[in-house]
């Protein structure tokens, strides 16, 4: 009897040791666990670039002074930096980098040598040409390519078009060039032609503007020089009645004699239409809005000028 029990002792403090180590293996595991996501929490942290090479980043794409530093978050990829920066030509610039490995996940326009705007398709990922993504907007919206620009969305280089429709309105079909996906397509009802890049207007002649002297009402001749060749074009003919650029300037230049400082276009209540800013020989800034048509719309005296170019 008294070896049975101490039999039944053995055989209750071996369970008992075994469900000790068993507990402290489990115990073991829970720590390593812990462990563990605390060093992948800490090699996340590490593998963050710092601010001080972030800034590095953004200077090497943008040389000039950082002015302002901001930060952001996308569900996607994680912390954003957003720095501004007042560049070597001392134009306030601004360009956002994913944190954890410095890519441009959005940046403003730069400038060339002419003024024309564009955006840096080397600090992206693009495998659709201009001529590849035009194709892809026509195939979504056939129709006719009115103006296009450059922009960048969540980290990718995108081209914007401006297609009137054979359907019908005009539509903005944005694709971007990494994988040459429809981004967006949507109707417009208004839009500037000044934001979107077109063929340059040339022209091979001085042009020849009407100026109303004050001491003689007879009309004098006089020349002014072309305009700058980053000057837009006028929007590709699709409708009937429409007059060349030349024809409505002369429109414009009969009411209101002057100087030609500037001309853009508008897409607005489903009609192109063109604004001239022009200087009269009194000095006084007027505003000329007219129809491609020819019928002018409006004509405001300006008491302030941008200087467009």
């Amino acid at each position: 009897m008294k070896n049975s029990k101490m039999k039944i002792a053995a055989c209750i403090f071996s369970v008992a040791l075994l469900f000790g180590v068993i507990g402290g293996q489990s115990g073991n595991s829970n720590n390593f666990s812990v462990a563990n996501a605390t060093q992948a929490t800490t090699t996340k942290q590490q593998a963050e670039l710092s601010l001080e090479e972030l800034k590095q980043k953004a200077l090497q794409i943008i040389p000039g002074n950082i002015i302002k530093t901001k930060y952001d978050y996308d569900m996607m990829v994680g912390k954003i930096v957003e720095f501004k920066i007042i560049d070597k030509n001392g134009i306030q610039r601004e360009i956002e980098l994913v944190a954890s490995n410095g890519k441009v996940w959005d940046i403003d326009y730069d400038y060339d040598a002419q003024g024309n705007r564009f955006i840096n398709k080397d600090l992206f990922n693009v495998k659709f040409s201009f001529e590849q993504a035009q194709q892809i907007a026509l195939t979504r919206v056939p129709g006719n390519v009115l103006a296009h620009k450059q922009d960048v969305e969540r980290g990718k280089f995108v081209y914007e078009f401006m297609i009137q429709a054979n359907s019908g309105g005009i539509f903005e079909v944005d694709v971007e060039t990494e994988t040459g996906t429809v981004i967006k397509v949507e109707r417009e009802d208004d839009f500037d032609f000044y934001d979107y890049n077109l063929r340059p207007v040339s022209f091979s002649t001085p042009e020849v503007v009407n100026t109303v002297s004050t001491t003689n009402t007879t009309s004098q001749v006089s020349t002014t020089p072309a305009p700058s060749t980053n000057t837009p074009a006028p929007a590709p003919s699709y409708g009937s009645g429409q007059k060349s650029e030349a024809e409505l300037r002369k429109i414009v230049l009969g009411q209101v004699p002057g100087t030609v400082l500037h001309f853009y276009q508008d897409w607005d209540d489903g009609m192109i239409e063109y604004k001239y800013i022009i200087k009269t020989s009194s000095g006084a800034i007027v505003e000329v809005e007219i129809l491609e048509s020819g019928y002018i719309t409006d004509i405001d005296f300006e008491d302030d000028y941008y200087d467009w170019d």
